[in-house]
This record gives structure tokens, C-alpha cells and sequence, in this order.
């Protein structure tokens, strides 16, 4: 997966100076002191309250070093991280300017209950996705060019432990674990198929997209998580010699090409 969004421009990957006063006005005003900045680009996070905010201490994270390692501040913690190798810290706030998938679910599913969450729109499904599982606080208007022209604060609640939680729990671990997807096929009638629950996302409007293979369907097609039954086989497919693989009624390899060959399952 691709974390360094190496070809947006610097309005689109960092957040304003003048959007971070506002956020740290409203933290000293509620009684909030620090902040976890989730891929913080150029970290203006940090930078801002170094120089202006004296009682604001920010963590922040990002992937990219070549983006952070020449800033000076001392009081602020500023680190080159993975957020799918790092916990995150323990902070009053957590800020979120992050698309829907992956690494987002993982930064959710470490959070505690009743966590504070500050959220900018990214690509028009982040709001709809912390709706699901938080309490929408309050708003302030920014001045950044966002799909929303506002900054959202929630309260986290964790959600039941539900199919939907279990996929977005597995979607950033590093597993062969496999669902399985009932379908209608034109030959073949009633099936049921495999995919990779690693790297999933399910979108506001209950869709699942999955990278191996690249399908999307709906949610209620899930029928269950299961351990693989050949690994070999679930690597072909992430290697592009696969497209799909059949479970019912009986075993079917698709290949790059289209064609199915039976197989045992």
C-alpha cells in the first residue's frame, strides 16, 4: 500500500497553519492539551505549536522522514513511523485527515472508548465512516479547500463485535485469511468464491472492495472468515496469475486470461 501520496500537492497534504490555530484554541478552551496527528505530513501540526501554543504538546507521526527530519521542536514529539507497525499514543485528541481503509481501521481499533477525535474530510467517506461508530460533538469551519469546509469533533464508541467489525479488524493485518463471497455466476450458477480479507474496505453505503482479486460487492454477500486451504494458490492470485478462485459448486480456478480449470478443494 502506498502511504507517501507522493503526488498531491502541499495544500492537499497538509493541513493549514491557520486550521491548527483553530483546533488548538478549541483544545485549551475544552481543557485538551495534547494531540495525536495521524500521517502528519510536514507536521505543521508540531511546527505551530511549538511557536504558538506553549501548553499544546503534539505526537506527530508520519511515513515520509524526508518530510520532517529537518524540523527543530524540541517540546514536540515528531517521529518517521509506520502506523501499521507502531501503536499510536495515548493522547487528549486524536486528528484525523486520513481516507477510508486499512490504516485507518487500525488507528480506529486502538483507540479507547470515549476518545476524542478530531476529523478533516480526505476523500468525501471519512465522516460517514466515524458516524458509524461515534457521537459528533461539535464542528469548526476551516479555511482549507476540503470536501467538507468543516472539522468535525466525535467521541469514539467502540462498536459491536459484529462480521463488519471482524472484516475491518482483520482488513491491516498482515494474514492469508480468506472471506467468502456468495455470488450468482452466469455459468455456473449459485457460488461461493474466496478473497483476501487483507487490505479490504467497506465503504458508507455497505460494499466491500478487496484488493485480491480487485472485486467489489455488496456486505451481505460475506458469508464468513476462514483460514486458507492453500496458500500456494493464494499467492498465485496475488501474483496476477489468478483472477478468481471458486469454492462452489466445486473447485475453480479463474485464470489472468479468463479461462477456468477445476481444481481439488
Amino acid at each position: 500500500m502506498d502511504l507517501t501520496y507522493s503526488d498531491i500537492s502541499l495544500e492537499a497534504l497538509n493541513t493549514p497553519v491557520q486550521d491548527w490555530r483553530l483546533l488548538f484554541n478549541f483544545m485549551i478552551k475544552n481543557g485538551h492539551t495534547t494531540l495525536f496527528d495521524a500521517g502528519a505530513g510536514h507536521a505543521y501540526s508540531a511546527q505551530v505549536a511549538q511557536k504558538e501554543f506553549p501548553k499544546i504538546k503534539v505526537y506527530a507521526y508520519e511515513f515520509v522522514e524526508e518530510r520532517i527530519k529537518h524540523l527543530d521542536c524540541p517540546d514536540q514529539v515528531i517521529k518517521c513511523v509506520d502506523l501499521f507497525e507502531t501503536p499510536i499514543p495515548k493522547c487528549d485528541i486524536t486528528y484525523l485527515y486520513l481516507p477510508t481503509g486499512p490504516l485507518l481501521e487500525r488507528v480506529l481499533s486502538q483507540l479507547e472508548n470515549g476518545s476524542i477525535i478530531a476529523a478533516v474530510e480526505s476523500h468525501g467517506e471519512l465522516f460517514s465512516r466515524l458516524e458509524e461508530s461515534a457521537v459528533h460533538l461539535d464542528s469548526l469551519k476551516i479555511s482549507a479547500k476540503r470536501h467538507a469546509c468543516e472539522l468535525k469533533i466525535y467521541q469514539w464508541q467502540k462498536p459491536e463485535e459484529d462480521l463488519k467489525a471482524k472484516l475491518r479488524q482483520w482488513s491491516f493485518q498482515k494474514t492469508y485469511k480468506q472471506i467468502h463471497i456468495k455470488e450468482k455466476d452466469v455459468l455456473l450458477g449459485n457460488t461461493i468464491w474466496c478473497a483476501d480479507i487483507e487490505g479490504l474496505t467497506i465503504t458508507p453505503d455497505n460494499f466491500v472492495e478487496t484488493i485480491y482479486p480487485p472485486r467489489r460487492f455488496e456486505l451481505n454477500q460475506v458469508l464468513q472468515i476462514n483460514e486458507p486451504t492453500d496458500v500456494e494458490l493464494i499467492e498465485r492470485r496475488r501474483a496476477g496469475e489468478i483472477k478468481k478462485i471458486f469454492i462452489k459448486p466445486y473447485g475453480i480456478i479463474e485464470d489472468s486470461v479468463g479461462k477456468r480449470h477445476s481444481y481439488e478443494y
